[in-house]
């Protein structure tokens, strides 16, 4: 079968009332495509997949001491649609968004948006499988009129040169510090991705209310 790069397309799947625990009232955004059950399908996201993130399930998932006005006292992960209970990765489509981003290795606050969005294929095939990592551009996403589709900083299977996550006090790291791929290589049993609330079978309730 001839593998397909498609483009997403989102669309709003369904509203959700306020949900309890950590996470906020919300929409799930699910991506409308045609996989065709080939291995080496991928799916390429658009700016335009990632403008309502701040209005999809969220979860807080750590706390930082802010040490300027810039920076965000903590990090929040937004999923635009939730995993079947009983799968054991997350499928092609999944986006996962996180604000406050930026110095996790080291714990410091952050200021960045980053995202990692499961393209498929034979994408990223020597870090994060079938992974993409992007950084986006807040000010665009919250920009008044609502308007505008965010700018993607960056995106690719590594971040450029001068993009990392520094590297922890008495850890040896590579000249730059830990990258996306170094970061989440420990979580290869929940298919890469870290935070606990995200955990494949256990996703933290307030991810799946009213789930489709």
């Amino acid at each position: 079968m001839r593998a397909l790069v498609l483009h997403a397309r989102a669309m709003v799947a369904l509203s959700l009332g306020a949900l309890g625990g950590l996470g906020a009232a919300g929409c799930f955004v699910v991506l409308d495509h045609d996989l065709s059950g080939d291995d080496a399908v991928e799916l390429v996201a658009r700016p335009a997949d990632f403008a309502d993130f701040l209005s999809w399930p969220h979860v807080q998932v750590g706390d930082v001491a802010a040490v300027s006005p810039h920076d965000e006292p903590t990090r929040t992960v937004y999923l635009n649609a939730p995993p079947d209970d009983d799968a054991t990765t997350f499928p092609i489509g999944t986006i996962i968004v996180k604000t406050g981003a930026g110095g996790e290795a080291t714990g410091e606050p952050g200021n960045a948006v980053h995202a990692m969005v499961k393209r498929g294929g034979n994408f990223n095939l020597d870090g994060a499988r079938g992974w993409e990592w992007f950084e986006i551009s807040v000010d665009d996403v919250t920009s008044p009129d609502g308007d505008d589709d965010p700018i993607l900083v960056w995106r690719g299977a590594n971040p450029p040169e001068g993009e990392s996550y520094g590297c922890p006090a008495g850890q040896v790291c590579a000249e730059g510090g830990l990258t996306c791929n170094d970061c989440h290589a420990g979580s290869i049993g929940n298919d890469f991705v870290n935070s606990p609330a995200l955990t494949l079978g256990d996703v933290d309730a307030s991810l799946l209310g009213g789930a489709l």
